[in-house]
């Protein structure tokens, strides 16, 4: 006969939480491990905490009986099972799931459940701007007291602005998402905090605002070190690491990036971890160490290669090809290049970086009208994806070969063009974020 304890951890792992994620106040980790093993006997308010986050009743844990009825009859039910199922990446049965679940009446708790998971379904398939519009529908839809959810919202809207590069934006729900938590009646869950703190600080390590971003990361490993619990530490070391390359703190840059390999590699986070491997590669490049830069972009290639990691082996090559290029060594440099511009398929952004870089290379070759072909390539793909700081670099550039060429009328206006863009983007966001930057200061 099955333990309550057997109950609870086989219905825990069927809907793929952990035991974290259904920890919460006075109910730590450490106690549901021995209730799971059988070590202690939880208490009727210790049962009706966990039966609410396993989506069950307490008479189904403490009887072993099924939950009766269809799944819509038992909504609350299946949404937490869903909400499992998106965390253990069993999106086909998720679908499934929903299709039937939509074709019942449902209230608006619901409806907005199922709206935050179709978001999160738009966002692990890269369909941003799908999923903005439901993770905004789910906040119509949810009442106000529902604050986990309604901060798991802001997580998610956190995460799609960051994708579409509108980091101001993303900025913004990070914050509404704390001042939530930061309630007299918000649940207190780390891992809440610790996802919209790194969301925050990664916007603003996009726009440059570097400084802000270390203050942000220093509160996530405080209260990190206050509950003992280090949920993407790895995550915030490379992070920590990417500040230090900006600031040209390099020395640090490699001792934060260092830290953040060895927490990734012991979580078999190899994407995260090849990504590191990338920034090493640059930060000794920066440095003046070209071997080693190279080394450890080698390392991250044949990674990236034995994991599958597309993007990552495209943007080796084309690293490789940077360091090649500081190094003097212009042919290397340009044959990595030509060899891999073909194979980016949809990347814009990495298809007009190695074309920027081409554009370099061609002009220290004393080939301006090739250089400039290249640098013409770039800025269309930039502006495609609308990266404005890529383009002005791209019209600065092109502005330096016009003059090479005597062209210095177009010279000047390609100048002024990109001078009056960085203005544009500079003017813009002080103009139109100043709220948020007092409110910045409040949460902080």
């Amino acid at each position: 006969m099955e333990s309550v304890g057997q109950r609870i951890k086989e219905r825990r792992k069927m809907i793929g939480l952990t035991q974290s994620e259904i920890s919460g106040p006075n109910l730590s980790v450490g106690m549901i491990s021995l209730i799971e093993r059988n070590l202690t006997n939880p208490s009727l308010k210790t049962l009706e905490q966990i039966a609410a986050r396993l989506g069950v009743s307490v008479q189904s844990l403490l009887e072993n009986k099924s939950e009766k009825g269809t799944i819509a009859e038992n909504k609350q039910e299946t949404i937490t099972l869903l909400q499992g199922l998106m965390k253990a990446k069993r999106y086909k049965e998720v679908k499934e799931i929903l299709a039937h679940l939509k074709e019942k009446d449902l209230d608006l708790s619901v409806r907005g459940a199922v709206a935050k998971i179709d978001g999160d379904l738009a966002l692990q398939s890269d369909q941003y701007d799908e999923a903005l519009i439901y993770f905004n529908d789910a906040l119509i839809y949810l009442p106000p007291y529902e604050l986990e959810q309604l901060i798991s919202i802001y997580i998610s809207l956190s995460k799609a602005y960051f994708k579409t590069r509108d980091y101001h934006k993303s900025i913004e729900a990070s914050i509404k998402g704390l001042l939530l938590l930061e309630s007299n009646y918000a649940p207190e869950n780390t891992l809440l905090y610790l996802n919209l703190y790194f969301t925050q600080a990664y916007s603003y390590c996009r726009i440059q605002e570097f400084e802000k971003a270390l203050g942000i990361m220093s509160q996530a490993f405080q209260l990190m070190k206050e509950q003992n619990c280090y949920f993407k530490a790895g995550s915030f070391y490379m992070l920590h690491g990417v500040v230090y390359l900006y600031l040209k703190e390099f020395e640090k840059g490699i001792v934060e990036t260092e830290k953040a390999i060895r927490l990734l590699k012991e979580n078999e986070e190899w994407g995260e971890v090849a990504g590191c491997l990338t920034n090493l590669g640059i930060l000794y490049r920066e440095t003046g160490e070209f071997d080693k830069s190279l080394n450890y972009l080698q390392e991250c290639l044949e990674l990236a290669i034995s994991h599958q990691k597309q993007k990552h082996v495209l943007n080796s090559y084309y690293e490789m090809a940077l360091t090649y290029y500081k190094a003097g060594n212009l042919s290397e440099a340009e044959k990595l290049c030509k060899e891999h511009r073909d194979h980016v398929g949809g990347d814009k952004e990495l298809k007009a970086t190695i074309n920027f870089l081409l554009s370099h290379v061609a002009f220290k070759q004393n080939a301006s009208s090739l250089s400039l072909l290249y640098i013409e390539e770039a800025y269309e793909d930039a502006s495609l994806i609308v990266d404005n700081s890529l383009m002005t670099r791209c019209l600065q550039f092109k502005s330096t070969i016009l003059h090479k060429e005597g062209r210095l009328e177009e010279a000047y206006q390609c100048l002024l063009c990109a001078t009056q863009m960085f203005e544009h983007q500079t003017r813009k966001y002080y103009e139109s974020f100043p709220e948020m930057r007092m409110e910045i200061s409040e949460v902080f």
